[in-house]
């Protein structure tokens, strides 16, 4: 687990409603206007590539990098102008006032690739830039081909020898012999391989802890609905039943991911509702202190590091297991924490609850991030939280959790395209679902021109 950072690739604010067809274009177009300077005169080609391509109208993937081209940085809540941005005729406008670039999108669906493929070619007076970069999930990229000598901070890391821990049997071995709790273990690491201090290492996951609250009452003060997703759900927040009370914040969270509010990845946008929603409702039904809130998510961050670094986090490669999953994960492990579990019952937790997600396709209807995955949130939440308490109650999995990622890696890898985040099969391939996309592609929103590749 040499590479990544849990505050900088795992658990981090980025805008919905997908990590990987979102929040990372915007990263690459802001990182491609930060190499141009002002956007005066741009001229830009953009090229969405690989079979999930066919899903990036419905993400908001052109939205996105245009705003990022423009300047808006994805690292601050003025990404939120994603929403606002229009296109007609090669103009670009945002709030309908005309803006200073001109953009045309292509798109290849049939050219391999493990993940979103992004081509930019940008050109603004005699300066030119080329990039070819791959979304590998999470919002994280990988860049692939470049003319510029400028890098995209891919996360590498040099880690001193205590915190080179490759898998969870030496995670646990290493807090055991330096008697550290888990959480403790992932601060340390966090504070050495980002150079910050505990302090501030703490005081960065509060505010993804701010964050996660403020999207859990917009979600349940305001009217949010999705394109097709309009479920009656907040009489939920005040129920008796903690399972139904984490359903309802799990749901609101994802209403807010969906209308391209800002968010915070657990691991991605499309698994975001699962980690707030438990710990949150946990909390409340236990009295839990934020500061305990807090270095749980550090715990939830290291199965998700786990999970960056063996297998995958994105649905374009490994499908819903890899997102869902993973998060049901990192929340049975954060969960496991504030049952005042040990470091073993607690990969035990996450151990059970990612037993229990494998095989999950990525099969959105329409292409959003609404049907089925919204729900898949609020199901999911209810996993975490009985594998929390299975673990705490001494219920052991059998298989660790560094073979259930291994199993998690074989099955995406072997899964068809048709289940990763192209809409082509299982939920996203049936009758209703297709008259449903049928009255989706009819919004004005969605009418972007795009040329074939």
């Amino acid at each position: 687990m040499r590479k990544y950072s849990i505050l900088k690739n795992v658990l981090r604010p980025i805008i919905g409603p997908s990590s990987s067809h979102t929040y990372a274009p915007a990263c690459l177009g802001y990182f491609v206007y930060r190499l141009l300077g002002r956007t005066e005169g741009l001229r830009a080609k953009i090229l969405f590539f690989g079979p999930s391509a066919r899903t990036c109208k419905m993400h908001g993937s052109y939205h996105a990098i245009t705003a990022g081209l423009l300047g808006y940085s994805p690292y601050t809540d003025e990404i939120e102008v994603v929403s606002k941005v229009r296109f007609s005729n090669g103009n670009v406008f945002i709030d309908n006032e005309l803006q200073d670039l001109k953009i045309e999108f292509f798109e290849n669906r049939y050219t391999s690739a493990d993940g979103l493929g992004i081509e930019v070619l940008a050109e603004k007076g005699d300066k030119e830039i080329k990039i070819r970069a791959l979304s590998i999930g999470g919002g994280n990229l990988k860049i692939l081909k470049s003319n510029v000598n400028a890098k995209l901070e891919d996360g590498s890391l040099n880690l001193p020898k205590v915190y080179k821990f490759e898998n969870f049997k030496e995670l646990l071995r290493i807090a055991e012999e330096e008697k550290l709790s888990i959480s403790e273990l992932a601060i340390l690491r966090e504070c050495e391989v980002l150079n910050i201090s505990k302090s501030e290492a703490l005081a960065r996951m509060f505010d993804n802890l701010k964050i996660m609250e403020e999207c859990v009452e917009r979600g349940l003060k305001h009217d949010l609905k999705g394109v097709i997703y309009d479920s009656q759900f907040k009489s939920l927040s005040k129920h008796k039943d903690l399972y139904l009370r984490t359903a309802s914040y799990s749901i609101a969270v994802m209403l807010c991911c969906v209308n391209m509010h800002r968010i915070v990845s657990a691991p991605t946008a499309g698994s975001c509702g699962i980690l707030p929603a438990c710990l949150l409702a946990f909390a409340e039904e236990n009295d839990i202190d934020r500061r305990e809130i807090v270095k749980s998510m550090f715990t939830a961050g290291v199965v998700g590091l786990g999970a960056l670094n063996e297998a995958s986090v994105s649905a374009a490669r490994h499908g819903c297991q890899a997102e869902i999953g993973v998060a049901s994960a990192m929340t049975a492990a954060a969960l496991a924490e504030l049952m005042n579990c040990n470091a073993k019952e607690i990969l035990e937790a996450a151990s059970l609850a990612l037993s229990s997600s494998l095989g999950i396709v990525c099969d959105p209807v329409a292409g959003l991030v609404e049907v089925p995955c919204i729900n898949r949130n609020a199901t999911f939440s209810s996993v975490a939280l009985t594998s929390a308490y299975l673990a705490a109650n001494g219920t052991k999995n059998y298989i660790s959790l560094d073979d259930v990622l291994k199993a998690m890696d074989e099955i995406g890898k072997s899964m068809s395209p048709r289940y990763k985040e192209t809409s082509l099969g299982g939920l996203a391939g049936t009758r209703d679902a297709k008259k449903l996309a049928c009255k989706v592609r009819a919004c004005k929103r969605f009418c972007i021109p795009v040329k074939e590749y």
